[in-house]
């Protein structure tokens, strides 16, 4: 009888190592985590840079058709003024560049790159890349609505 309780005793795993695996499991989910989410606040920093960017687009080429008029918007390197005034970018620096994927990125000219609306509604195509130390993220504005075609992040290893 003994013997009987012995063998169905010896079965199965221990409470310690059950506790031991989980807390295993856990400190790499942990891991795993923190490495995703290293990345987050780069790409939240570009995304809030630029955010003010595509709205002064958006707002000089409504500005442009509801007035019937040109608009400008001077890109600078570190800010531009648009239909609200100047505004300054927290961190980063801008680089401009003709559509096309053979065309460079360049800094803007020192007094500003006059980016055009148009009284018909259309703006000048033109590929921004806004800078930080961590990553850039590239914008490719539609010239029909003056808004973001495309988007391109990229992130630098450190």
């Amino acid at each position: 009888m003994i013997g009987r309780f012995a063998r169905s005793y010896q079965r199965g795993f221990t409470m310690l190592e059950l506790l031991m695996a989980i807390s295993i499991s856990l400190l790499v989910l942990a891991m795993g985590t923190g490495l995703v989410l290293q990345g987050l606040p780069v790409e939240k920093r570009l995304a809030s840079e630029v955010a003010k960017l595509e709205l002064a687009a958006r707002k000089a080429a409504m500005q442009s058709s509801f007035q019937q008029r040109d608009v400008f918007l001077t890109v600078r390197n570190h800010s531009f003024v648009g239909p609200d005034g100047e505004v300054v970018f927290d961190e980063g620096e801008v680089s401009i560049s003709r559509p096309g994927k053979s065309a460079p990125f360049k800094a803007p000219p020192t007094n500003g790159y006059l980016w055009k609306f148009g009284a018909n509604g259309l703006c000048e195509p033109l590929r921004i890349k806004f800078t930080l130390p961590e990553g850039e993220m590239e914008l490719d504005f539609d010239p029909l609505t003056g808004e973001t075609r495309t988007r391109q992040l990229l992130l630098f290893e450190s």
